[in-house]
């Protein structure tokens, strides 16, 4: 899962993401609240979105994308 959070909204289809958390339910690295615990996915939904996975962008034509090196 993956967590956006602090969303701008531009229009009714259309968001700004300025938060990204990558791995929010980790035990380790998770996000946690003020006491240390474990944010469970309730509290996260309340603050943000958490989604599965994130579109990569297609390189223009005649550009290499070094992530599918």
């Amino acid at each position: 899962m993956i967590f956006l959070g602090n969303l701008s909204v531009i229009d009714p289809n259309k968001s700004l993401v300025n938060f990204i958390h990558y791995i929010p339910l980790d035990p380790e690295h998770g996000m946690k609240d003020d006491n240390g615990n474990l944010m469970p996915q309730d509290e996260l939904n309340s603050m943000g979105i958490l989604v599965d996975s994130l579109p990569q962008p297609t390189p223009p034509k005649g550009f290499i994308s070094l992530q599918r090196m």
